[in-house]
């Protein structure tokens, strides 16, 4: 439809020259053989006989056999290179000459296509003017302008890019093709210009309607409904996905935290076995200072001394006693304010099921993506916090150590006397 559309806009365009504009007349009704057995010349008949050997009994050619029909003939033609008619072009052409709307062609139809397609074929050998088998875009104007259809820069721009390759040639079969989808539009704004003026005052919704028997517009429409399908189901496939790989991000971050809550309580432990160590060389320096006494020895300063060392007075000398407690900071709080996310995840093309199941499955990738961004923060606090644990266990530790030393030293010393 936006192919038509611009085309259309096209043709509106070239007010100046659309007098020039030469369309085929319309594909001719459907005449009672009677009439044809009487008014046919010799070579009519002889196109029949071939025609009914092509056709069948029911004198009537499909797209399919249409297709068949032109490769076969192009084949012979080593002159015109193509890749091929295909079945879209096919049904455009049955589309545009199915004056009796029943989806084949008959004789009159299948022989006016075909003089069509001889007429056109001519200008495309004339115009090739170097025997390459395709029309170079240099060659193009005079060929379309050749067939009737003398064409301005924009038009001429937008059928190059339509049907040409990277390098502007255009071949055979997207000639004809382009020729007759193009006829067919000409025919609908000569149709519609009844004052003969070159313009024309018509809504999409009724140049649709007089375009409806090009099958162009309708293979268009098709192929973007297709397409839409096409695109609707994989995002779909995609948002399932991404639904199922967070959940599992989510179950592995549950996991992360729930060990990180173990390994803090496990830090807790060590701590408070430390804090105890600590208390109870309190008591046993207490002991062996008093025991000293009893011997005659003066070691009470010693203790005093230990606690007042940079290293003691680092890890107990402010009441730590090992008990971790830390609330989220502000910028975590507000971290989490920001988290929450709004509806409409997706532009509705083809509203059905398939994006309302989108949409729940978006509504849910959002907020499992703020539980992982708050597991994340939790995370990020919590390790913070165990890692300055940790370097307090380890300081702890080797002041402990320390303490522990001195203590064997000062007993071991007691004993030798």
């Amino acid at each position: 439809m936006f192919l038509a559309q611009k085309l259309l806009k096209g043709l509106v365009d070239v007010v100046s020259n659309i007098d020039q504009f030469v369309p085929s007349d319309p594909p001719p009704p459907k005449r009672p053989l009677a009439y044809a057995n009487q008014n046919e010349t010799d070579e009519e008949r002889q196109f029949r006989k071939v025609f009914q050997q092509i056709a069948g009994d029911d004198m009537e050619v499909s797209p399919n056999e249409l297709m068949n029909i032109l490769n076969k003939i192009i084949s012979k033609h080593g002159d015109l290179r193509t890749d091929g008619f295909t079945i879209e072009s096919c049904r455009s052409m049955v589309a545009v000459m199915d004056s009796d709307s029943t989806g084949k062609l008959g004789f009159e139809e299948f022989k006016y296509l075909w003089n069509n397609i001889k007429r056109w074929q001519g200008i495309y050998k004339a115009y090739d003017a170097d025997h390459s088998g395709v029309i170079g875009s240099d060659e193009l104007p005079g060929a379309f302008k050749a067939a009737g259809f003398p064409l301005n820069d924009q038009l001429f721009q937008l059928i190059i890019r339509r049907y040409s390759d990277e390098k502007g040639n255009m071949d055979f079969d997207n000639f004809i093709g382009c020729l007759v989808r193009l006829d067919a539009m000409c025919r609908a704004f000569k149709t519609l210009d009844n004052d003969n003026n070159g313009t024309i005052k018509v809504n999409i919704q009724e140049y649709s309607a007089r375009m409806a028997a090009d099958s162009t517009m309708t293979s268009e429409v098709e192929e973007l409904q297709r397409r839409a399908n096409q695109v609707t189901d994989e995002s779909l496939e995609i948002t399932r996905n991404m639904k199922l790989l967070l959940e599992e991000s989510k179950e592995a971050g549950i996991r992360t935290l729930v060990m990180l809550d173990e390994q803090g309580e496990q830090l807790e432990r060590i701590e408070e076995g430390l804090d105890q160590i600590n208390q109870d060389m309190k008591e046993a320096e207490k002991n062996l200072t008093d025991l000293g006494k009893c011997c005659g020895l003066c070691s009470c300063d010693k203790l005093k001394d230990f606690e007042a060392s940079g290293a003691y007075k680092k890890v107990w000398g402010n009441n730590q006693d090992g008990v971790v407690s830390s609330q989220p900071s502000s910028r975590v709080v507000d971290e989490r304010e920001k988290m929450t996310m709004s509806g409409g995840y997706i532009r509705r093309v083809t509203n059905d099921a398939r994006e309302d199941e989108m949409e729940e499955n978006l509504a849910q990738v959002g907020s499992i993506l703020g539980n992982l961004r708050s597991m994340a923060l939790d995370m990020g606090n919590e390790i913070d916090t165990q890692n300055v644990q940790i370097e307090r266990i380890q300081s702890k530790a080797m002041v402990n150590e320390s303490r522990i030393n001195e203590a064997n030293q000062r007993a071991t010393k007691l004993i030798a006397r």
